[in-house]
């Protein structure tokens, strides 16, 4: 399984058909495939883009991102569409990053909790301060993406047009979608309301910190023969989408890269994620924790030629 819907641009690029991919990230389609993958995945902050053009799911969470073999290439990328050179990496002995205390390290496998301590002695080594923060409302990702991604869709594909051709929709997209229609208005008012309130929680709740570092996926990929009804897909979709939903709902700007090199297991992602319109500085932190931790090799793809 290689993550979430635009995982075909993440296995471009861990095939080397590419030297950047795009994608779009609304409940973590970008970082959860580039974690899976092996490739770095940056997430831009929701209105860092514009997304005219791009095939809607969530008018307020939607958001595009690419793939690259290193978060400099990334960095080098989002640059030049603005028009500009990208910046030189901040000092690690002078970074502080939180490491939430709640919710990021439920349900990981034993691989993935290897790759992250080895990452965090290596940045510890390096300097870097890792701090904790308490991130509780984290939890509240399933209530509010249960309620506001199906409507917001509905609203965009029609309610009628969905009812008479459900049929011929993949019955996972099916069963997730068909949650919209029995959402009432004051329901998605207030659960839109809570996700306002919540990125204005978080841009404080930051304060302090460069960026919050988590694993980006608490398990490493798994066979597609695992996965091969609605239940299992749909709760593969819930795990390996824990720790990228929050980055949605808080509004951040995130990246994904690569660190299964210091286990040699299969792939295994950190997660850096700022506060919203933080882009340039996120990659600049990013690229700082890539030359302390190292860059991973591209994957051996020789054996599925």
């Amino acid at each position: 399984m290689t993550g979430g819907s635009s995982h075909g641009s993440a296995v471009s690029m861990a095939a080397g058909m590419a030297a950047i991919t795009f994608g779009s990230d609304t409940g973590g389609s970008v970082r959860w495939p580039a974690a899976l993958c092996g490739t770095v995945g940056y997430k831009a902050s929701p209105d860092h883009w514009s997304t005219e053009g791009v095939l809607p799911l969530s008018r307020n969470m939607d958001s595009l991102g690419l793939f690259s073999r290193s978060v400099a290439d990334a960095a080098f990328m989002e640059a030049a569409l603005r028009g500009q050179q990208s910046k030189e990496n901040p000092p690690t002995d002078r970074l502080v990053l939180g490491v939430p205390t709640e919710h990021f390290f439920d349900n990981m496998d034993r691989d993935v909790r290897a790759c992250f301590d080895a990452a965090a002695a290596r940045l510890r080594s390096a300097g870097v301060q890792l701090m904790p923060v308490s991130v509780p409302e984290a939890t509240e990702q399933d209530a509010l993406f249960a309620r506001l991604l199906p409507a917001e869709w509905l609203a965009f594909f029609g309610r009628e047009r969905f009812i008479a051709r459900r049929r011929e929709i993949d019955p996972v997209v099916q069963a997730r979608a068909s949650v919209g229609l029995n959402v009432a208005a004051d329901e998605y008012v207030r659960y839109d309301r809570r996700r306002v309130q919540l990125i204005a929680l978080m841009r404080e709740r930051m304060r302090g910190f460069d960026a919050w570092i988590t694993p980006t996926v608490v398990v490493v990929p798994g066979p597609v023969a695992d996965y091969d009804t609605v239940d299992k897909a749909a709760a593969f979709n819930k795990l390996t989408a824990q720790n990228t939903r929050p980055g949605n709902m808080f509004g951040q700007c995130g990246v994904s890269l690569p660190i299964h090199h210091l286990c040699e297991t299969l792939p295994v992602g950190l997660q850096l994620c700022c506060a919203p319109d933080e882009d340039e500085h996120l990659l600049e932190v990013a690229r700082a924790v890539e030359a302390v931790v190292g860059r991973a090799p591209a994957p051996d793809l020789r054996e599925f030629v």
